[in-house]
């Protein structure tokens, strides 16, 4: 295994959630930083999605968020080439008079799986007569016209799959949002127009069947959600659903993981109770129902921001901070090392009799399961005030922990940060570390466990690193390496030198900072 990738210019944030939707996007929701402007109650929460492959970040823009940050959208007049490079795009079609034709309108929820790709560029298309109106704008020109209008297309696969997946070559465009070329994306129905989830940490994002379901988390000025909302990617819209049964009580700090059609939400922070939760709940997709688990065996014990996966039928859970006093907050914190499994047939809680180098207790640390084994790494300790970056391996089939020792430099210390997996890779992004470690860029943030720093970086972990990743590590990650690059990256193949540019600096190939402007900074630049 081999860190080959460190970047720092993402979204700055801690106690977030994110999710893989597709093969190539993850998906990063709320959290927060602390040096941010107080968010006022109910304000939405944020959304940014990083490209896997470029490692470039992009903020999604929701009409209700541009609503209370107080900056409308603007128009503004575009020239011939932009016009057809959004058009042709955008999937509409010209005659030979310059109009459309051909236009395609979809309604919420009808796309053909077949036709999925195709139709879901066009479900953030503009409407008709906004395009009609950007075109009517240069009609007279015939000759450039055409000539431009026969080379307008997506320029590669790459474009395509983000358009695919609802994510333009540089703005979103949820809802009513402005895009970067002015075009506004066509109203939906007011009874359509869904809920966006308020900004909050410590929730949870899973991903069922392309949708990201979001749960749970809190803020300091609406308290903790109860409510389930579900994102979808292909027209970045957002909607509660109406479930039934036994609700979980609104809670931050819990675990969820996906298997066989259901999300298992386990334990957390009760805000109403002011109580930890050992509690096992389960929505069920196809029903919308919630129902508490009647488990049997030795529970868990009542504990908050531990992490959990699914391996099998087995749900393991490792680590999180227990109390004292049992259930309830005394600040006198309890670090549990014990291994416990849920199997998801029997409903019954296990102790594994774990053997090898079993990691410390900790909480707020990250874990993935990768080829029938867990992962942790990072975490905090309170009663040790200790942050760990060390990487440990379960293999559920002998019981067995291992510490990993790794290439390439780690990520460092840190808590509250989000790690998963896509294609044989770990993406690490934020989080929280102590300041006395100043190799990354950070934020000050002063709390009770001593002088934090809130951090904007990503690290990959290549789990199966071929040659060439390995070269490229040597290249990108050494002063020698990266100036050698630059002397002979015009000789390397187009493929090549790029991707060698994105794990220098995305910015190099996107032209502009990687960090995602202010809205009131782009419509400056419009």
């Amino acid at each position: 295994m081999q860190w080959s990738v460190a970047l720092e210019g993402g979204p700055r944030r801690v106690n977030h959630a994110a999710v893989l939707l597709g093969d190539n996007h993850i998906y990063s929701f709320g959290g927060y930083c602390s040096t941010e402007k107080a968010q006022a109650r109910g304000a939405p929460i944020d959304i940014h999605v990083l490209n896997a492959t470029t490692y470039k970040w992009q903020r999604v823009w929701s009409e209700q968020e541009q609503r209370h940050m107080g900056t409308p959208p603007r128009r503004h007049r575009r020239g011939r080439s932009e016009v057809l490079d959004e058009v042709a795009r955008r999937g509409f079609r010209l005659n030979a008079q310059g109009r459309l034709q051909g236009v395609r309108r979809l309604e919420l929820g009808s796309v053909d799986s077949d036709d999925e790709p195709e139709m879901a560029a066009a479900r953030a298309a503009p409407a008709a007569d906004e395009v009609q109106m950007a075109v009517s704008d240069h009609e007279g020109d015939s000759d450039e016209y055409e000539d431009a209008r026969r080379d307008a297309s997506i320029e590669d696969e790459e474009a395509a799959a983000d358009a695919a997946m609802g994510v333009p070559e540089a703005d979103f465009v949820p809802f009513g949002a402005y895009h970067q070329h002015g075009l506004i994306a066509e109203e939906m129905e007011e009874d359509t127009k869904s809920v966006v989830p308020y900004y909050r940490y410590g929730h949870t994002v899973v991903a069922y069947d392309g949708i990201a379901y979001l749960w749970g988390g809190r803020n300091d000025e609406s308290g903790a959600c109860d409510l389930l909302h579900a994102f979808n990617p292909v027209d970045n819209s957002w909607r509660t659903l109406a479930t039934k049964g036994r609700i979980p009580p609104a809670r931050d700090g819990h675990s969820a993981v996906v298997h066989e059609g259901k999300m298992i939400v386990f334990g957390g922070f009760e805000e109403q109770d002011q109580r930890f939760s050992q509690e096992t709940f389960i929505f069920d997709f196809a029903t919308a129902t919630w129902t508490e688990m009647a488990t049997t065996g030795d529970r868990p014990a009542w504990r908050d921001f531990h992490t959990a996966v699914v391996i099998g039928d087995d749900m393991f859970v490792f680590g999180g901070r227990c109390d004292i006093m049992g259930q309830y907050h005394s600040t006198r914190d309890v670090y549990d090392e014990q291994m416990r499994a849920l199997n998801l047939k029997t409903n019954r809680w296990r102790v594994v009799e774990t053997k090898g180098s079993i990691p410390s207790g900790r909480r707020s640390h990250s874990a993935f399961s990768y080829s029938s084994k867990m992962y942790v790494i990072g975490g905090f300790n309170g009663a040790l005030n200790e942050h760990y970056n060390d990487l440990y391996e379960f293999d559920p089939a002998t019981e067995v922990w291992t510490k990993l020792e790794t290439f390439g430099e780690p990520p460092s210390e840190r808590r509250r940060q989000c790690t998963l997996v896509a294609n044989d890779r770990v993406y690490l992004f934020g989080g929280t570390k102590p300041s006395h470690d100043s190799r990354l860029q950070a934020i000050p943030n002063n709390n009770a466990q001593g002088s934090l720093t809130d951090l904007s970086d990503l690290h990959v972990l290549d789990l199966k690193p071929t040659l060439y990743q390995i070269a490229a590590m040597k290249i990108c990650c050494t002063r020698g390496g990266r100036a050698l690059f630059r002397k002979r990256m015009m000789f390397l193949p187009g493929v090549i030198r790029d991707d060698l540019m994105n794990r220098i600096d995305p910015a190099l190939l996107a032209g502009k900072p990687m960090t995602p402007a202010t809205p009131a900074a782009r419509q400056a630049t419009a």
